[in-house]
């Protein structure tokens, strides 16, 4: 008889200990699961709080945001800052302070009250860069151009680009280069007719034809007025400007840099981001704020596959 008691009582303490251990099982992944979904929320929290802040921001010019007290109240930052490689930035700014630097760029009464838990929930950080420096990164058929029209002295402007090959899909990219004729004063006239060598497509690391050029990456492309593309054009005994550079990346992303003389007077594209830590959840997000408005690679008047002669 006490044997078969001595039998139950261990039958009885391996059930507890393995109810035991299934009950602290289902109670940690309990308490995983509650952490998973307050992280899930967080992280959301944290990228709409975000994306309001940049859709403020994308609503202000260029000028507003490269203002001299805005860029004053982020770590007492000024242009010779931007143009460094560790450019402008501002950590653990609390939600007040985004609303007061957003106001200072002009945006009227910004309110992120709504992300507002405790003190301190969510903390956020700024930095802006010169892209020139940086570089630009321009995604498969996608264009970035350069705009000369608020140049006075283009006769000792020189202007170098490289390109930089960023995938292995990548293949060619194109230069398309617009002249424009302008009054004393600056108003445009008209636009110089098209010419064959006013586009012209490069292949990374191939041979060219057809006018495609080979290219390795790295190579200068100056423009100046006795360099290997011209500043000036004179057409029909009307001397055109420069007004427009524009590279368009074929088959994959590449890297346009660009470094001019103080004579070119381009105003360096912001390379900007933005960054929201919430509940210790953590989001990122850049864009880059150029100068002028330029329309979409859509709107391009010359179509092609990066294949064939480039007409």
């Amino acid at each position: 008889m006490n044997k078969y008691s001595g039998q139950a009582l261990a039958i009885v303490l391996v059930l507890l200990i393995v109810g035991s251990i299934i009950g602290f099982a289902l109670y940690a992944r309990m308490i995983r699961e509650s952490e998973r979904v307050v992280d899930e929320k967080a992280s959301s929290e944290a990228n709409e709080l975000v994306e309001t802040t940049i859709g403020f921001m994308s609503t202000l010019g260029y000028d507003q945001i490269k203002n001299e007290n805005v860029l004053w109240q982020i770590n007492e930052c000024t242009d010779v800052n931007l143009q460094s490689n560790d450019g402008c930035r501002t950590n653990n700014l609390t939600l007040q302070e985004v609303e007061d630097l957003l106001q200072e760029m002009g945006i009227e009464n910004p309110d992120l009250s709504d992300f507002e838990r405790d003190i301190n929930y969510c903390v956020m950080e700024l930095a802006l860069y010169s892209s020139a420096s940086l570089g630009i990164t321009i995604d498969k058929d996608y264009s970035y151009p350069i705009f000369f029209n608020n140049a006075e002295n283009l006769e000792n402007c020189e202007i170098t680009f490289t390109m930089e090959k960023l995938e292995e899909g990548t293949n060619s990219f194109v230069m398309s280069t617009f002249y424009a004729h302008r009054n004393e004063s600056g108003e445009l006239l008209n636009y110089k007719p098209y010419q064959f060598e006013d586009i012209v497509g490069f292949k990374y690391g191939e041979e060219g034809g057809n006018n495609w050029e080979e290219y390795t990456t790295g190579t200068d492309l100056t423009f100046s007025s006795s360099g290997t593309y011209p500043i000036k054009k004179d057409l029909e005994s009307t001397l055109y400007a420069i007004d427009e550079i524009r590279f368009k990346s074929l088959g994959g992303k590449s890297k346009l840099i660009w470094n001019a003389n103080s004579d070119c007077e381009l105003e360096d594209p912001l390379w900007i981001e933005v960054g929201a830590t919430c509940g210790g959840n953590y989001v990122g997000k850049s864009f880059i704020m150029p100068e002028e408005s330029f329309a979409p690679p859509m709107f391009d008047y010359v179509y092609f596959q990066g294949k064939g002669g480039l007409n």
